[in-house]
């Protein structure tokens, strides 16, 4: 920076540029830490994993039946009354008694059959792995006292009917599980649903996603403003009155994603994201962020679809509404552009060129090989405006003057030396 051009020309010192350096350094940091202490961890907080006892939990291997007989081996320490007997299994006749005949396939209290149940599907699909998701098992055959099972997991059921079964899912750790009912004991579904259910990390929502994408937003402008102030502190070409610029961008990120995200991509996402999609909404912030020009000029194209067309303006005259079948050519005049003042510069850049023309006097941007250059305040007229050249490696160049949609390029070219 030795030979740079001081403060006094209008570029910014070494002091400045390390105040702005470190001034995106810390809200880069700041943006670190808030999108990562957001974003939701993918732990469980209850106990109820695959593997362990719950509350209220059938254990298949238990001996009961309609009946209500226990095992008289289940009253450890008592003594045993039939002298001389053999211990029965639960259900079995006494010595002296008998019951009534049981229809095939196992008889409920009563004599009548014992219906099946039948799964037919499950809604929704899947749900957080901190469980407590209201689910609907739909099929027929459902009794009250039925078990649910996630992988052999209680389920807390709450309402039942022969066609439903409604219930709050156990935890599980993250995957896909198969769904079993249980009835007295025992495996009774015709067709469990094997694989039916996913268990999903949590994904943010609600204001915790507000949050997420106004921070990405800003991480996305300080990008822009940092590798805009990289290239031209590189060029040495960094002037004072881009300051507010910098401190600005990260913002016009946050703002900018903001509304991006309120327009067009929430009307097209679920109302509870997943956590795939959720970063899909974040990556998108922070593109909006680093190329907030671009999504302006986007949101532009839906504000004239739904509003009048601005007309073409200047800084000393107000835009006049056009109508809104109005082409880009009744927008901005034909340009020409026929010569320029100089068409040899150093390669620091930094030299005054005129270019001279016709439809100059809502010209917008002058580029240099598509690298833009400061326009002089007060030099824009119809048929001249007054440039500093950017800076550029030694090579001959194209120059081009843009007004809207219209360009035009002087038929010689600039040769930086």
């Amino acid at each position: 920076m030795t030979d740079a051009k001081g403060p006094g020309d209008g570029y910014v010192s070494m002091r400045g540029i390390v105040s702005i350096t470190i001034y995106l350094i810390v809200l880069a940091l700041l943006t670190f830490v808030v999108i990562v202490f957001k974003w939701p961890e993918c732990d469980l907080t209850c106990k109820d994993v695959a593997g362990t006892s719950t509350a209220g939990d059938t254990n298949p291997g238990t001996n009961s039946n309609s009946n209500g007989n226990a095992n008289a081996n289940a009253n450890a320490g008592s003594p045993n009354t039939n002298s001389g007997a053999t211990n029965n299994a639960a259900g079995t006749t006494p010595s002296g008694s008998t019951l009534p005949t049981s229809p095939a396939g196992g008889g409920a209290a009563g004599g009548t059959e014992q219906t099946r149940a039948d799964i037919d599907s499950v809604e929704p699909t899947s749900g957080s792995i901190n469980g407590n998701t209201q689910v609907m098992i739909k099929g027929k055959g459902f009794l009250d006292g039925d078990v649910v099972k996630f992988d052999g997991v209680t389920a807390r059921v709450t309402r039942v009917s022969d066609e439903s079964l409604s219930l709050r899912t156990p935890c599980h750790e993250e995957g896909v599980v198969d769904i079993a009912i249980y009835r007295k004991g025992k495996e009774k579904a015709d067709n469990d649903l094997s694989n039916s259910y996913t268990y999903t990390c949590p994904a943010p929502s609600g204001r915790a996603l507000f949050i997420l994408i106004i921070f990405a937003g800003a991480l996305g402008g300080i990008i822009h403003a940092t590798r805009s102030l990289w290239w031209y502190v590189g060029h040495r070409a960094l002037y004072w009155s881009w300051g507010l610029m910098y401190i600005l961008l990260p913002f016009i990120g946050a703002a900018m994603a903001l509304v991006f995200y309120l327009i067009i991509i929430a009307g097209f996402l679920p109302n509870a994201p997943s956590r795939n999609v959720a970063l899909f909404v974040l990556a998108t912030a922070a593109l909006v962020g680093m190329f907030s020009q671009q999504a302006a000029l986007k949101l532009t194209d839906i504000a004239n679809a739904f509003f009048t067309k601005p007309g073409p303006g200047s800084e000393s005259k107000p835009q006049k509404s056009l109508p809104a079948n109005s082409g880009d050519a009744a927008e901005t005049p034909a340009v020409t552009a026929t010569g320029m003042s100089s068409t040899t510069g150093t390669a620091a850049g930094g030299e005054e060129v005129t270019i001279t023309g016709t439809g100059f006097s809502d010209a917008t941007t002058v580029t240099f090989d598509g690298v833009p250059a400061q326009v002089k305040p007060g030099t824009v007229s119809a048929n001249s405006i007054t440039v500093t050249t950017p800076p550029h490696a030694a090579a001959e160049v194209d120059v081009e003057v843009k007004t809207g949609s219209n360009s035009a390029k002087p038929p010689m070219k600039y040769t930086y030396t």
